[in-house]
């Protein structure tokens, strides 16, 4: 029985002693407790006159219909087959969900809504309590009185995350938070069972200035569940055998937070736990999101935003209690391939927050390139592209394990580096350099040899390691969805490959030309040699031109790299971003028409260099109606342009000179020889 066929069969119809429906319930523990709305109870003209399964009810609680408007009632007879429907704290907007529910006299067996949810807002009829927004897909599908106490149900999740409780215009609406059921109803934890078992629970603030009161209300609020946590500050001092009593620490992280600070803390719990049988659990505790967290072996990870102590809570009970919930597991079992372990170092809705707030940047809209790459239809057109005989790089990706294998004799003991790729494109150079770098025989990578390859775009890490997968299955692998032109971004990464690499040296790859697309390179690049130590290595690659023919034959090189750009597989790469996050009202017939390519010199390192920009340019006779992902929209005036991806192309000179004034040692390279 999957978890929604089980949700449906504990959906049960409430009545009145004339047996008409006058809402729905749903069962929350396995002792038979009811969870419904308070006004269905009020509806029923009181809890001994409701009959469930032709059951009389005896009531657990009622809160007031005009506030927080939930009921608690427990059956006098039930049957869960040992299990209870799964309930969240948290969900995603947008993320699909269904409800089910005996609000249809058609449908006396009860009828399931499809709905997605819009938001979660304050609303005046219940207290200016946060709702849930819901709205169903279907006209046909109307939200009406007898749904009132029906589960939400979230799809992606496989939980319960509201309770339906009131209709919210004709195909619309709201439902009350799992959350407040908890936030209002003390005994939930006891009555309901949830998070059975009493833990031991140690909190301690990394920051010893900051967070002082984020640790006294998640003191308190484990209190309330029936745990037992205490606070301290000086536990670092506390002998190792005095520590082993603990079920789980509990360290609180901020932007504040040094790392040498936490790794200390870490490695005490780590000799704690192989005094005591891998006890206490270790959770890191990431105070609102303003921080990205370093990735550590066999520790979890928490982000406790804003004030919203509850979630918290109920995440950190989960996982104590399911030691396999949020576990890391560096190296999967070959027969689980389809799983890519991803650290998500970025916000997806900042990056399209920040992507559209630039497309609305008059009069110089853009999209970053390093953007251009984010999301699936970008990766789609990318990979398509590389494997297009028309584009221009195929001959460089075809070529490029040649240069590798030149380059491998120059590198000694590689058995000791870890390699972390800058920007993966379609993954055929990354694989070439495990094949040259890292392989003792055919595609058997060394041992502990680990491949962390990073990028913006999550679809495009998943391309590159589904090819590694293919060519060397017995690599560690680690994706990292981060931005390196960030400098924290950056230190995160180097910080992620110390620490799963156990301190080796790190063999950094920037290739595919990535440096020619970044909006200010000098800054990505200073930002790589910052967080390189003495002995990491760094791979370089970018395109070059001859600087004897930028100088002696500009015009036709200028036309000739034009043409490179204005493939038909490069230029529906071009096109994928903007296409991506908007709505873009025009016919291919007329987008091609409005594709143009301008290449230009510029000075750069006190030289010169190619720059190539392409730009969907208004060229319609007429304004354009444009409408974005965040579902604003604006109008394209007469030849208004769009800048949709920046590239470069180097002099070997100015390569050579920006690689000097970065201070790095040039062991050899392959430059010219392509």
């Amino acid at each position: 029985m999957t978890t929604w066929e089980f949700v449906k069969k504990n959906t049960l119809a409430i009545r009145n002693y004339k047996d008409e429906v006058v809402g729905t319930g749903f069962i929350v523990s396995e002792r038979g407790h009811l969870l419904t709305c308070a006004h269905v109870i009020e509806a029923a003209e009181g809890y001994q006159n409701v009959r469930v399964n032709k059951q009389i009810v005896n009531q657990i609680h009622l809160g007031d219909p005009n506030t927080d408007d939930f009921a608690v009632l427990q059956l006098t007879n039930t049957t869960t087959s040992g299990r209870q429907i799964p309930l969240s704290l948290t969900f995603k907007p947008m993320d699909g969900f269904q409800l089910f529910g005996y609000g249809r006299p058609d449908f006396p067996q009860g009828a399931t809504i499809d709905c997605n949810v819009t938001d979660l807002n304050p609303h005046s009829d219940f207290g200016n309590l946060p709702m849930i927004r819901l709205r169903s897909k279907a006209d046909s599908q109307i939200i009406q009185g007898g749904y009132s106490g029906s589960p939400v149900f979230d799809v992606a999740s496989q939980q319960v995350i509201g309770i339906i409780a009131a209709q919210d215009c004709e195909q619309g609406a709201l439902a009350i938070p799992i959350a407040t059921v908890l936030d209002r109803w003390l005994t939930w934890w006891q009555c309901l069972n949830v998070f059975p078992g009493n833990h031991k629970i140690l909190i301690g603030n990394v920051d010893r200035a900051q967070n002082v009161q984020r640790c006294e209300d998640l003191r308190n609020a484990l209190i309330r569940t029936n745990q037992s946590a205490i606070v301290s500050e000086d536990w670092l001092n506390a002998s190792e055998q005095d520590l082993t009593g603990y079920d789980c620490f509990l360290l609180l992280i901020s932007s504040e937070t040094r790392a040498e600070s936490l790794f200390q803390q870490i490695q005490k719990i780590q000799r704690v736990q192989q005094l005591h049988d891998a006890t206490p659990r270790i959770f890191l505790i990431h105070i609102d999101s303003s921080i990205s967290l370093p990735l550590i072996q066999d520790i979890q990870y928490l982000t406790w935003q804003s004030n919203d102590v509850l979630t918290l809570v109920s995440e950190i009970l989960t996982m104590i209690d399911n030691p396999s919930a949020n576990s890391l597991e560096i190296r999967l079992p070959i027969d689980q391939s389809r799983w890519l372990l991803t650290y998500v170092g970025e916000n997806s809705m900042t990056i399209m927050t920040e992507l559209i707030r630039e497309l609305r940047n008059t009069p110089n809209r853009r999209i970053q390139s390093v953007r251009s790459y984010w999301g699936v239809a970008p990766t789609r057109m990318w990979t398509n592209a590389c494997n297009d005989p028309a584009y221009h790089m195929l001959i460089n990706i075809q070529e490029f394990p040649n240069h590798t294998q030149e380059l491998t004799s120059l590198v000694d003991n590689k058995i000791y580096y870890v390699f972390v790729s800058l920007g993966v494109g379609e993954g055929s150079k990354d694989s070439s350099i495990i094949s040259n770098f890292f392989c003792q025989e055919e595609s058997h990578t060394q041992p502990g040899f680990m491949y962390i390859p990073v990028d913006m775009s999550r679809e495009m890490l998943k391309v590159a390691v589904d090819r590694l997968r293919r060519d060397h299955p017995s690599a560690n692998r680690i994706a990292v969805q981060r931005n390196i032109e960030a400098i924290a971004g950056m230190q995160e990464i180097a910080l992620i490959a110390q620490t799963l690499g156990n301190q080796r040296s790190i063999l950094y790859g920037f290739i595919g030309n990535t440096i020619a697309n970044v909006e200010n390179p000098e800054a990505v690049f200073r930002n790589i040699i910052e967080v390189m130590r003495t002995d990491d290595l760094l791979i370089f690659e970018a395109q070059i031109i001859s600087e004897l023919t930028l100088e002696s034959n500009r015009d036709q090189l200028i036309q000739h790299v034009r043409g490179e750009y204005e493939s038909m597989p490069f230029r529906q790469f071009a096109f994928s971003a903007l296409l991506q996050n908007s709505d873009l009202s025009i016919s291919p017939d007329q987008r091609e028409r409005c594709y143009e390519v301008d290449v230009s010199v510029q000075n750069w390192m006190s030289s010169q260099i190619l720059q190539i920009d392409c730009f969907f340019v208004n060229n319609t006779g007429h304004s354009v109606d444009i409408r974005y992902a965040d579902d604003s929209t604006e109008e394209l005036e007469i030849n208004e342009k769009i800048r949709l991806y920046r590239s470069r192309k180097f002099t070997e000179s100015t390569l050579r000179r920006f690689v000097e004034i970065n201070n790095l040692d040039n062991l050899g390279d392959t430059i010219g020889r392509s």
